[in-house]
């Protein structure tokens, strides 16, 4: 049986994105050397998949149920995946001062990730049908 998450968990989650956010958006502003202006493509599924994340996780601190965290997961997987592969067909990065082109290895890790993700994504769904009929189940008992 898997540890229950705690409200401090959440809270962390929270935290961590909404530093995220920031991060990501002030990349360009920043004028971070590897980072070209295509990076505000992407940028926008990311945002939209760490504000879902931060409301979801403070729907957690008040409510939380293992269905509830499966269904919300498995879209945010897909945002995820949605968001990755962006990044390997845009490819918003110029790494010219490195001695090595890491284009192709790189752009074949997103690539991997971003079928992982959705596959999770998946296997998230499936999870919420089987909590939910479980849940059924020992309702009707």
């Amino acid at each position: 049986m898997k540890k229950q998450p705690t409200k401090l968990d959440f809270i962390i989650a929270i935290i961590v994105n909404l530093a995220l956010l920031y991060i990501f958006n002030h990349l360009l502003i920043w004028n971070v050397k590897f980072i070209t202006p295509k990076f505000a493509i992407p940028l926008v599924v990311s945002n939209i998949s760490m504000a879902l994340t931060i409301f979801f996780n403070m729907v957690f601190l008040v409510f939380y149920r293992p269905w509830l965290k499966a269904l919300t997961q498995a879209p945010l997987n897909l945002l995820g995946a949605i968001f990755i592969y962006e990044l390997y067909a845009i490819y918003p990065f110029n790494f010219y001062f490195l001695k090595i082109d890491i284009t192709n290895p790189l752009k074949l890790a997103f690539l991997i990730c971003s079928i992982i993700l959705a596959a999770l994504s998946a296997v998230e769904f499936i999870r919420f049908i089987v909590l939910v009929f479980k849940n059924y189940q020992d309702t009707a008992s």
